[in-house]
């Protein structure tokens, strides 16, 4: 069998093969060393000779939502019932203490005046019991100088021995009895604070029945209507404190140490470019949430921790409370 031999020219393509694959790998090498060096580059040092982030962002970017400085709030009641009365509606500008739903009271009023009228007896009595004693009184002080009076004449012999001992027993019935009415005068005065005691829990209890205005502010839902039936704690509706509205908006935990009091800020819809308020950073919060505080599910941003920012709007913004913003924070 004959073996061809390779020529002078085709040896010399193939050491050039060789060459170039060479070149190739050596020159790969070299980008992924620098690629490597360049990915560990410590940050540049400043003209004062600190050193400086290479890519801090100028902007932060937050989802929020528009909420009373002083939070929104959800009314519920202390107690079960069926809705007697609606005496407010949405978009209602309250006084604390208005009342808004009024559930069925005819026990509880009952109770009220069974305690009032309880309560009246118990003066009437506490007034004849010390109209009693000042009687007493005045018979123990009159009984006393008696007795005064026949001690004196007793030493000089005008006042017989049986005499001053019947002064002395006058006086002793009289003072004996002063202490029996103020015992009772006692007795009468702490069964009118019981009755009177009694009576503010039933007032209370029939306060219980009606919802009332947890603070100035504003009604902004109720959904009641006469006749249907409450559960106790179960949110009728949601009541704004009356308050400056702010944005409390949460920033990725990849930003969330740029964020600081005092930085500007504005508000804009969401996925939106348009300026809705201005604003400045008034909160910051000292820890990393581990859940989103806006998720509508358990599991929602569950992986991702975020800090909470307060963004206090300027006087007279008019934006919907509840609306769902981005918030921008200008950090550097």
């Amino acid at each position: 069998m004959t073996h061809l031999q390779p020529s002078p020219l085709m040896r010399l393509h193939a050491r050039r093969m060789s060459a170039g694959k060479i070149a190739r790998s050596l020159l790969t090498a070299l980008i992924l060393v620098q690629l490597s060096v360049a990915c560990r580059r410590p940050p540049v040092a400043g003209e004062d000779g600190s050193a400086t982030e290479l890519a801090r962002p100028a902007r932060v970017v937050g989802v929020g939502r528009v909420e009373p400085e002083m939070r929104m709030v959800d009314l519920a009641s202390e107690v079960a019932g069926e809705v007697l009365a609606v005496t407010a509606q949405a978009g209602d500008r309250l006084a604390r203490g208005a009342p808004l739903v009024t559930l069925s009271d005819a026990i509880e009023k009952a109770k009220v005046e069974q305690a009032a009228a309880g309560v009246e007896s118990r003066r009437s009595t506490v007034a004849a019991v010390d109209a009693a004693l000042r009687g007493a009184v005045a018979r123990a002080e009159n009984a006393g100088r008696g007795l005064a009076r026949a001690e004196a004449l007793f030493v000089g012999n005008s006042e017989t021995q049986a005499g001053l001992d019947a002064a002395r027993a006058e006086n002793l019935i009289a003072i004996e009895e002063v202490r029996r009415l103020e015992a009772d005068a006692s007795s009468a005065r702490a069964e009118r604070a019981q009755g009177e005691a009694g009576l503010r829990v039933a007032q209370a209890e029939l306060k219980r029945r009606t919802i009332r205005a947890p603070a100035d502010g504003r009604l902004l839902s109720l959904d009641v209507a006469i006749g249907s039936f409450i559960r106790v704690g179960e949110p009728v509706g949601t009541f704004a404190n009356e308050s400056q509205p702010c944005a409390r908006c949460e920033v990725d935990e990849a930003f969330a140490d740029a964020v600081r009091e005092g930085q500007t800020a504005f508000i804009r819809p969401m996925g939106g470019v348009d300026s809705l308020a201005a604003g400045s950073v008034t909160f910051v919060g000292p820890y990393l949430r581990a859940k989103s505080l806006f998720a509508d599910e358990v599991g929602d941003l569950e992986d991702r921790r975020v800090r909470e920012v307060t963004i206090m709007l300027d006087s007279g913004a008019a934006v919907l409370l509840g609306t769902r913003v981005e918030c921008v924070i200008a950090v550097r």
